[in-house]
């Protein structure tokens, strides 16, 4: 008498679509479900609608999580870190005697990325940062192009864009500032 055949149930489907939505890989939905690989492979067929369903319905989150990231990365954001220091008497590099070790909490400024920006505009405007987007695309060093191109945009010679129902706009979630 061997062991039962594996037979999967409503929760090992509920679990395959929860893989999917968290864009697993087959090892780790097999993991999830509490499965081995082997058995996850002889019953794909089985999984394979709730797992692409489920990769279907995470796509927009993912979407979205990228998106704030970028913006966060475009418009520069607060980070808390927590430091340890430890003080007391050093002699022959070790601490000797009583020492204490201080926890700090920390607010670091994380700068704006000038390549986040760049992609920014130059994928949600294209036609303004085109020119721009050339020049450094071009392997060449043509600093007199982009400075062109600045000034053209800073004269105002170059038309601003204006959103319309041809240009679909990129969906933006609000950043999670801290």
């Amino acid at each position: 008498m061997g062991r039962p055949a594996y037979e999967p149930t409503k929760a090992d489907f509920d679990l395959a679509y929860e893989g999917g939505v968290k864009d697993l890989p087959d090892r780790q939905i097999a993991k999830l479900i509490g499965i081995s690989h082997t058995t996850f492979s002889a019953h794909k067929q089985a999984f394979i609608d709730h797992i692409k369903r489920g990769r279907d319905d995470g796509k927009y989150d993912r979407l979205e999580r990228v998106q704030n990231v970028l913006i966060k990365k475009c418009e520069g954001f607060f980070v808390e870190e927590e430091t340890t220091e430890q003080r007391g008497t050093l002699k022959d590099g070790k601490f000797v005697g009583e020492s204490k070790v201080l926890k700090k909490k920390v607010k670091k400024y994380i700068q704006p990325s000038d390549t986040a920006i760049f992609f920014y505009l130059v994928n949600k405007y294209p036609d303004l940062y085109r020119s721009i987007n050339q020049a450094q695309n071009s392997g060449e060093d043509d600093k007199g192009l982009i400075l062109a191109a600045i000034q053209k945009m800073k004269d105002g010679k170059e038309e601003k864009p204006v959103p319309d129902e041809t240009t679909p706009e990129m969906p933006m979630g609000e950043s999670n500032e801290e």
